[in-house]
């Protein structure tokens, strides 16, 4: 095969009274990829290179972050096959947006990463299916080849379980290439290999991803992320999900977001907006039971708790079936309101400025999800 370069166990009714924070979601803008033809990625040897362990391994490096990893469970996708374009599409798949995402959220220097490239430019190519990507970075620089060494080992690095390449098979990338050396999901027991092709890579690391990988089918998506445990990044916005297990299928998962909140600062008797991590939700995993169905958080409608809180809740079904039930309690929040004033008024024009202030208002803000499942088997 010849490859071608293109690129929440029980729990007490009071432990689920925590107030949700408003979330802000926020993109990034992600911008098409350097209209340039590229050579393909040599063909595979007959025999086996001696593998190199990472880009440019005799220098020495000062460390950089990388990217923030759930807990897994050692379950892992496959290595990524080879898998050639064979069409042409105009946008980005949702797996090459989420991982240029997630690069930026991790590298902020990181301004630029191209994805899709024009049907008549240069040849065969997974940009042009949508499938890839070139993160810009200066070989050049000290900062860049940090930068570079240190998402590309996360990358390819073994798992606390031993899996090979872990995090590229849960993102499903299918070769890399950078500062003049290829890495081939196909092929990971040589390593890092000699790239000759005529683009040398210096100025930029070029991800190309499996149909499994671009379409978010693979498990770095798929896990549930309110009961994994770990930092995620959901649509431009950081979760922190904690979770304490029981006999399965019990399960507790408290999650807080990074969020922007309203805070009142007692020096200047003023509320300004602050990016501050708030508890979110609580996830509760358990099979239906005579326990669960008595209790009001599992019935769709609304009620009054005996310390006078205000509760509504909404199920998927209804007692005894299997459900899963959303449980908001009435709250009082301090939210931002802009206000548009008018100053400077002259015959010709008025001038108007934006000005924000913060009112007080109640409403009901989730709290909780059930989620109950049949009931456990008994053994």
């Amino acid at each position: 095969m010849r490859e071608r370069h293109a690129e929440i166990f029980g729990v007490s009714h009071s432990s689920l009274r925590s107030v949700l924070a408003l979330a802000v979601l926020a993109g990034a803008l992600l911008a098409p990829s350097a209209a340039r033809a590229e050579a393909a990625p040599t063909p595979t040897p007959t025999s086996a290179p001696t593998p190199t362990p990472a880009p440019t391994p005799t220098e020495v490096l000062p460390p950089r972050p990388t990217p923030a990893t759930p807990q897994f469970p050692e379950w892992i996708d496959d290595l990524a096959s080879y898998d050639e374009q064979r069409t042409c599409l105009s946008e980005a798949q949702p797996g090459t947006l989420g991982l240029a995402e997630l690069i930026k959220a991790t590298y902020p220097s990181i301004r630029t990463i191209g994805t899709t490239r024009g049907c008549k430019v240069g040849g065969v190519s997974e940009h042009k299916e949508g499938r890839a990507l070139d993160v810009m970075i200066d070989g050049t620089t000290l900062d860049g080849r940090a930068t570079a060494a240190a998402f590309l080992g996360w990358l390819t690095a073994d798992d606390a379980y031993g899996n090979t390449a872990a995090m590229a098979r849960r993102l499903g990338v299918m070769y890399v290439i950078w500062n003049r050396q290829i890495w081939r999901a196909y092929r990971p027991e040589a390593g890092w290999l000699p790239y000759s092709g005529a683009e040398s890579h210096t100025d930029h690391i070029h991800i190309s991803l499996s149909w499994a990988g671009a379409e978010k089918r693979t498990t770095w998506w798929s896990l549930d992320p309110m009961t994994t445990p770990g930092i995620h990044l959901l649509d431009g916005t950081w979760w922190n999900v904690d979770c304490t297990y029981g006999a399965p299928p019990k399960a507790r998962c408290t999650a807080d977001v990074k969020t922007q909140r309203a805070t009142y600062d007692k020096a200047t008797r003023r509320y300004s907006m602050q990016t501050v991590w708030s508890r979110n939700r609580t996830t509760v995993l358990d099979a239906v039971s005579p326990a669960w169905d008595a209790s009001p958080l599992t019935h769709s409608g609304e009620f009054t708790a005996a310390n006078g809180r205000r509760w509504k809740v909404t199920c998927s079904a209804e007692a005894p079936a299997p459900r899963t039930c959303q449980t908001f309690v009435w709250s009082s929040l301090v939210v931002p309101v802009k206000s548009v004033t008018t100053a400077g008024a002259t015959a010709k024009k008025t001038r108007s400025q934006s000005l924000t202030r913060y009112v007080r208002q109640s409403q009901y803000v989730l709290n909780s999800e059930l989620r109950l499942s049949g009931a456990a088997a008994t053994r």
